[in-house]
């Protein structure tokens, strides 16, 4: 294993899980930690009004739209046929602290992405992910996928292909509360840097 210079200390992870709560949700008003669950939806027939687009290209090809419920809103992402993830996952959920659930189903696609570094960063009450459906085989970044995901009891990881992951640093920092931990899929011979894994 080759050293790598990339290391955070606990108040660097700190201050991002706290910057990034702040943060607006697809370009609308709503902050990270205000969103209670993630629905992704492969079709676009009967959106509401209030759906907003946030395709990269503007089209309309993906719209988003939220329900306030006991005040956390439930957020849609809906595309026809699925959403695509595009290049990258970074910090794509991270913040959101108030995040319960996630339903991805058949309807998120990452062919192709090559980061998912932060990607779950701070889910502080996510107790658990079906990212079975999540395509990894050209991911190098996983470090800080999951941290600070303390209320995780359970993650299955097997589905995983490792095979051109770089960095695995703090993936599962101060995961306090898990129990089990799948990773019988990993495969690990490019990987650079596992600090604080």
């Amino acid at each position: 294993l080759m050293a790598d210079t990339i290391t955070y200390d606990s108040t660097e992870i700190d201050e991002m899980t706290d910057q990034a709560a702040g943060h607006t949700v697809l370009g609308s008003r709503i902050t990270r930690d205000q969103v209670r669950s993630v629905t992704f939806l492969d079709t676009l027939e009967n959106i509401p009004s209030s759906a907003w687009d946030v395709s990269a290209s503007g089209n309309g090809s993906v719209m988003a739209w939220a329900t306030l419920n006991e005040g956390l809103y439930d957020l849609f992402i809906a595309g026809e046929g699925g959403v695509s993830a595009g290049a990258t996952c970074e910090s794509l959920f991270a913040g959101y602290s108030n995040l319960e659930r996630i339903e991805f189903g058949e309807a998120f696609h990452t062919e192709g992405v090559e980061s998912m570094y932060s990607m779950f960063l701070g889910c502080g009450k996510l107790e658990k992910v079906d990212v079975s459906g999540l395509d990894t085989s050209a991911v190098t970044r996983m470090n800080l996928m999951f941290a600070y995901c303390g209320s995780m009891t359970r993650l299955d990881l097997s589905t995983f292909d490792t095979a051109r992951v770089e960095r695995m640093n703090h993936m599962f920092y101060y995961c306090k509360n898990l129990q089990g931990l799948d990773i019988s899929s990993f495969e690990t011979g490019k990987v650079t840097n596992m600090k604080s894994m």
